[in-house]
């Protein structure tokens, strides 16, 4: 197995080429912009052709973005790349860096490897004694499959280069992944806070509960860690019985991390759940919306999150009472939702929504600069024979209108409404940081584009709209 270091040294240029802009008023491929008036554009990614599993990650307090994908060729170890992009700097990606080659890497089309970077000045780390020390570290995570075979793998990590070992404690060949992480602070030491699905209670190889799998003697649990450049710490179990494999999705607000995720009751009610750091202690497993999906195997469809302060916002696809996005928002850090609203719902009798799209799930979402919403999701259009990545953005206003309505779609590019398309990436980066995409150009979006052979991931610049700026309750913003 080949390893080199997740670390934060040079970033060498890579020549990723000129974006192309796609003016506000041309509609994307077939699909009407509707209201939407803002500007998008596409910029090119380092990784091949025929990559897979994109993970674009930036924890808030640190200026490095990081790209990782998986690469795997016939008769070839698959390996796992990095690039980073630098905020304030040129709008390019560096040269793909090996994290690691091997042939134990369990590869899946939705379950990822990631990289996250953090840094923090000395006043963020100030414990009760008033001291603390410059922080910075980059932790990577991937699958690692074990001789059991099936569903036996393990989350292997690496911090700011050093030697990979497991992330959690447990070392039963059982599951473990669906990783999400965010940055943290506990008792003025600054670090990622890790979330992921553990299968010590299942007792199998053959736990997942998805695609014809059997169930094995318990349930995966819900569990997180504190990482610094130190080590890992402070394992614990949030919740002990939960949906097998959908993914987690992590934030942090003014209090602490969160995770987002698909909880799972005895009598297999799926709905979407989050735990957050109240301060002093995990609080309890709480449901964002009551849907009542009752489901025999897992979705493999886990919910997407946003904090923007105490501003939380949460996606997720349901099946009841028919297929459907929905979208709740808490303006207390988590503690409490709005009645959530479906974003796009399956008719009853067509199975479809509104102009024929069918809503597929597999959400990202992010705040921009201008205080908007942006959901980006995958729906299937029936009449064009294919899928598309949907972009809708929500203002603060039409999030609280009655009834709800977006300021309008676009379509990032086409895809295939199938497993092939992954799950796709989005994040924001700082106000005007990225100067080479332009002003107020900062939100990133990745998506592979699964529509012709082979796939290929695809970079997305994503512009704010900041005369919105301003329309959430004083209360939400400061």
């Amino acid at each position: 197995m080949k390893v080199l270091a997740c670390t934060l040294g040079a970033l060498l240029a890579f020549g990723c080429g000129q974006s192309a802009e796609r003016p506000a008023d041309e509609p994307a491929a077939g699909e009407s912009a509707g209201r939407a008036s803002w500007t998008i554009g596409e910029f090119d990614l380092p990784a091949a052709a025929g990559s897979l599993a994109p993970r674009l990650t930036l924890p808030e307090g640190f200026a490095l973005i990081n790209l990782t994908w998986t690469e795997r060729e016939p008769n070839a170890a698959a390996r796992v790349l990095r690039s980073t992009m630098r905020q304030g700097g040129e709008a390019v990606f560096s040269t793909p860096e090996l994290l690691v080659e091997s042939d134990d890497l369990f590869v899946n089309w939705a379950d990822v490897p990631g990289c996250w970077s953090v840094g923090y000045a000395p006043e963020q780390l100030a414990g009760e004694q008033g001291f603390g020390r410059f922080l910075s570290m980059s932790v990577a995570t991937w699958l690692s499959g074990l001789p059991e075979g099936g569903y036996a793998y393990h989350v292997q990590r690496t911090i700011s280069g050093g030697a990979p070992a497991r992330l959690h404690e447990d070392d039963s060949p059982t599951e473990h992944g669906f990783v999400s992480a965010t940055d943290a602070v506990h008792n003025g030491a600054g670090g990622l806070q890790f979330f992921w699905l553990d299968g010590h209670a299942t007792g199998s190889a053959d736990s997942h509960d998805s695609g014809g799998h059997g169930h094995g003697a318990g349930a995966m649990a819900l569990r997180t860690s504190f990482v610094t450049n130190s080590g890992v710490r402070d394992e614990v179990e949030l919740d002990a019985r939960v949906c097998d494999c959908c993914g987690t999705a992590a934030a942090t607000t003014l209090t602490g991390p969160l995770v987002a995720y698909r909880d799972r009751s005895e009598n297999e009610v799926r709905d979407i759940s989050i735990v957050r750091w109240t301060g002093e202690a995990w609080s309890a497993p709480v449901a964002v919306a009551d849907d009542g999906w009752e489901i025999a195997g897992c979705p493999v469809n886990g919910p997407a999150v946003a904090a923007h302060r105490d501003l939380v916002a949460v996606a997720w696809y349901s099946g009841a009472p028919t297929p459907r996005v929905q979208l709740a928002v808490s303006r207390d850090g988590g503690a409490t939702f709005d009645e959530p609203r479906a974003v796009l719902a399956a008719n009853e009798a067509t199975g479809r929504g509104a102009g024929g799209a069918v809503p597929l799930g597999r959400p990202a979402l992010a705040f921009d600069s201008g205080d908007n919403l942006q959901l980006l999701h995958l729906v299937e259009l029936p009449l064009l024979e294919r899928g598309s990545w949907r972009l809708e953005r929500f203002s603060p206003a039409e999030l609280a209108s009655d009834p709800w309505v977006s300021d309008g779609f676009r379509e990032l590019t086409p895809t295939s409404g199938d497993r092939e398309a992954g799950f796709p990436q989005l994040i924001r980066a700082s106000w005007d940081a990225l100067k080479g995409f332009g002003a107020g150009r900062d939100l990133l979006a990745v998506v592979r584009d699964a529509s012709e052979s082979p796939a290929r991931l695809r970079g997305f610049w994503i512009e704010s709209d900041t005369q919105l700026r301003g329309l959430w309750t004083e209360s939400d913003t400061e």
